[in-house]
């Protein structure tokens, strides 16, 4: 978790941060005796800050914001594995936010860096996948098909990046967490922002070869 340390000693400060994750697991959390709404309005580098309308508590003097929202509004991606009972924060480089597409909102991807292999622009990243989704089987393999799309800040496309991943057997944990990379077909260095494209998501497809495959 070596990129997520800058990122948890910003979250620790200032705020002291529940953890929220609608998880339906009361047994990870001690009694509360004494808590009440906190009728607080939260901003983010002075930016008004939705937390998808999850309340804000107050706990013996100290604020509790649910970690998934807020996480996301600086940029990062949370994960659960119930196995362990292990909590992840991850965090994109330069802060950027969390891509996604309005059409699959269980599906996320965060940029983690742009490096070279040889002569290729490589786009390391990872998709954070939420299981809990109706349309996603855990019980079998799926793969989905991804687009990142790279921008300047005249909103000019800069490169295209795209990669098939296979998915399955996480049955026993909400969030699965899958590092990837991506050849880049374009010269994004100074790219401004990116998007996210779902190509496809679904039962594996005709090019299947066992593996997270281009």
């Amino acid at each position: 978790m070596g990129r997520g340390e800058p990122f948890m000693k910003k979250f620790a400060a200032g705020l002291l941060c529940g953890v929220a994750l609608c998880l339906g697991t009361a047994g990870y959390a001690e009694e509360v005796r004494e808590w009440s709404r906190f009728p607080v309005k939260l901003k983010v580098n002075d930016k008004p800050a939705s937390l998808d309308d999850k309340p804000i508590f107050n706990y013996d003097g100290s604020a509790y914001v649910p970690l998934r929202p807020f996480a996301e509004r600086l940029g990062a991606s949370v994960s659960f594995d119930a196995a362990t009972g292990t909590i992840t924060v991850m965090h994109n480089e330069s802060n950027r936010p969390v891509l996604r597409d309005e059409d699959y909102p269980s599906l996320s991807v965060g940029v983690a860096g742009i490096g070279r292999n040889g002569e290729y622009k490589i786009v390391d990243a990872y998709l954070l996948l939420d299981s809990s989704d109706d349309r996603i089987q855990s019980e079998r393999l799926m793969q989905t098909r991804v687009r990142l799309h790279f921008y300047d800040r005249n909103d000019k496309r800069l490169g295209t990046s795209e990669k098939l991943i296979t998915l399955g057997g996480w049955a026993d944990n909400p969030f699965q967490v899958v590092p990837f990379q991506g050849v880049v077909d374009g010269d994004i260095d100074s790219y401004a922002y990116a998007k996210l494209d779902v190509v496809y998501f679904g039962d594996p497809i005709e090019d299947f070869n066992g593996g997270i495959t281009d």
